[in-house]
């Protein structure tokens, strides 16, 4: 039987606000329209007052860092470079919906690419920060983005263990705005990036001789002295894994060998392909 709301019931129902909309996108399943949110909502509340609250309020990246910053060790953990492609296979044409490459779809797509920074102990995983990436807008790529949040989260305190990357990040300009940090950081290269064993000699990482040793000490063309360590994913994909924390060589670290995520030393480089974005 449906019910009839009262006119002066109506200025009692509840409005839309970001702690109850968070909540929802936590707890939801399967569907996650302002109708359905309308419908779970612990008061009265009118499913247009999601689309109004949606339209007039903007949910800044200082927004989410007011959220989030109680729920991070801001003198640990790790930081991760990544973006998140949202598919909207079926527009025409909506603003910020590109052509672009979809990590999880392995080609291109209609969507809407955010590029994210996350904090992670291995256990917990905690969005600090984020961008949307529109170059027509802004004429920013990616990679500027993410140089930008390294920057605001060492102004905002941050010290992370490492900074975790995929190949897309580990540009030569990406790693030197690490190292300006003084933080150290684990990234994936491309089969074709260049290193050297003797000076003025470069080769693929991909043709380095790994039946001799599992980590090789490497000169990265254009950036300097990298650890680098050929693995094999549990799918059977071949990732070539490097660090600018030359000493884990000396502490016998195998950047091949698949650490215990518990402890603090060892957690270094599994974490990327456990906790997937």
């Amino acid at each position: 039987m449906n019910k009839t709301i009262k006119l002066e019931d109506q200025f009692k129902m509840q409005k839309c606000n970001l702690d109850l909309y968070v909540n929802f996108l936590t707890a939801g399943q399967k569907q996650f329209s302002g109708t359905e949110l309308s419908k779970v909502s612990p008061e009265p509340m009118a499913h247009d007052s999601v689309s109004h609250w949606l339209a007039t309020k903007k949910l800044t990246p200082k927004l989410l860092w007011q959220q989030s910053q109680s729920m991070v060790n801001k003198q640990g953990g790790y930081l991760i470079i990544d973006d998140s492609v949202l598919d909207k296979p079926y527009c025409r044409k909506i603003a910020l919906v590109r052509k672009q490459y979809s990590g999880k779809h392995h080609g291109i797509v209609n969507g809407i690419d955010v590029v994210n920074l996350l904090w992670t102990d291995g256990v917990k995983m905690v969005p600090v920060d984020y961008r949307i990436y529109d170059p027509s807008r802004d004429g920013k790529t990616k990679n500027d983005h993410g140089r930008e949040m390294l920057t605001s989260a060492a102004k905002r305190g941050f010290t992370p263990s490492y900074v975790l990357m995929d190949s897309w990040y580990t540009s030569v300009d990406n790693l030197k705005a690490v190292d300006s940090k003084d933080w150290e950081w684990i990234g994936e290269l491309k089969s074709n990036r260049l290193v050297s064993l003797e000076k003025g000699i470069y080769v693929p990482v991909s043709d380095l001789d790994w039946t001799e040793a599992p980590v090789r000490k490497v000169w990265l063309k254009a950036y300097g002295f990298i650890l680098v360590s050929k693995m094999v994913t549990p799918k059977g994909d071949i990732a070539y894994i490097a660090t600018n924390d030359l000493s884990l060589m000396d502490k016998g670290n195998c950047l091949g060998t698949r650490p215990n995520t518990r402890q603090s030393d060892n957690n270094l480089l599994y974490i990327k392909y456990e906790t997937e974005i």
